[in-house]
Formats: C-alpha cells, sequence, structure tokens
C-alpha cells in the first residue's frame, strides 16, 4: 500500500498525500455504514481494496460474520469488469470462493 501514486518530493507532499490517503479513518462515522457502502475508489488498487476492506471489518467489529455474507459485500464494492477478469482468473464464478481465495487473486491481479 502506498501514499501516493505521484512521487512525494517535499513535506507539504508528503503531509498532503498522507492526509488524502487516512484522514478519513480518523473522522468519527458509523463504521458498518463504511462496509456496506464500500466501493472502490477510482484510482485504488485491488489489494487496497482488500486491505481496505478488512480494516473496515476490523473497525466496524464485523470479525464475527461468516464469509458466505462478507463474500456479497466484497463483490459488491468491486466494478463488473474486474468481477469478469477474477472469474477468468478464479475458472469460475469467484463468489463461491472462500474470500481469503478472492483476496488473493485481487492481490495477484494488482501486481
Amino acid at each position: 500500500m502506498g501514499l501516493a501514486t505521484q512521487p512525494i518530493r517535499t513535506w507539504n507532499d508528503m503531509r498532503q498525500a498522507f492526509l488524502d490517503r487516512y484522514l478519513d479513518c480518523c473522522m468519527p462515522t458509523n463504521h458498518k455504514d463504511e462496509v456496506f457502502k464500500m466501493m472502490r475508489k477510482e484510482d485504488e488498487n485491488l489489494e487496497d481494496l482488500c486491505e481496505r476492506f478488512q480494516y473496515n471489518l476490523n473497525r466496524a467489529k464485523m470479525n464475527n460474520i461468516d464469509e458466505e455474507n462478507l463474500n456479497p459485500l466484497l463483490l459488491k464494492a468491486l466494478r463488473d469488469e474486474w468481477i469478469d477478469i477474477l472469474n477468468m482468473m478464479g475458472k469460475g464464478y469467484i463468489s463461491q470462493l472462500p474470500l481469503s481465495d478472492i483476496a488473493e487473486l485481487c492481490v495477484h491481479l494488482s501486481r
């Protein structure tokens, strides 16, 4: 996970990149809403999306939800073109795979 897609050359660049990346994590909010309304950000790769998904689950204290209910939440956050690619990589419908396998496919696709 990185802070910025552009080079950081000054302290102000570093500060702004950090705030852009992490400021929303510090704001008070209903953490469960973050999980249920999660969508992939325009400049976010799939590995970072999976990491943010897990982070939001931990913040919302939703670790006790079974994978059968978590898979649709993660898949909803992806765009259709990514799901099609992941289906090809997974040699079938990824919705049938365990959450850890979906996350692994996302990591491989991001690299």
